[in-house]
């Protein structure tokens, strides 16, 4: 039994089948994803030059590419310590929005 509510988000297992751990370097999917729905967030590049401006606490806009006609409110949980340096030209800082309403994934979700 998961110690949260959740959802199931897949099933690789199949039913009566044995599932023991994996060697050490040997990954192995879990046989059940659950995904916690008490706390729904993204996390979003930011440009390093932007990312001074932002601070923990202040509100956001979520929007999402397969949710192209609403938005989200939500509040910025978390702020990289560190700059991603991915790409030559690309220096982002990773900033995590947690939802401020957390019922509006699931609904949007269920929506579709």
């Amino acid at each position: 039994m998961a110690p949260f509510d959740g959802l199931i988000a897949e099933i690789t297992g199949e039913l009566f089948e044995y599932v023991t751990p994996s060697p050490v370097g040997v990954p192995t999917p879990p046989p059940v994803d659950i995904v916690d729905n008490a706390c729904f967030y993204v996390t979003a590049p930011i440009d390093k030059v932007d990312a001074g401006d932002i601070r923990v606490g202040m509100t956001a806009r979520i929007t999402m590419d397969a949710f192209a006609d609403r938005s989200f409110k939500g509040k910025v949980r978390r702020i990289a310590d560190y700059v991603l340096d991915l790409e030559k030209q690309a220096r982002t800082v990773d900033v995590e929005v947690v939802f401020s309403n957390q019922g509006d994934p699931i609904e949007a979700l269920r929506a579709e």
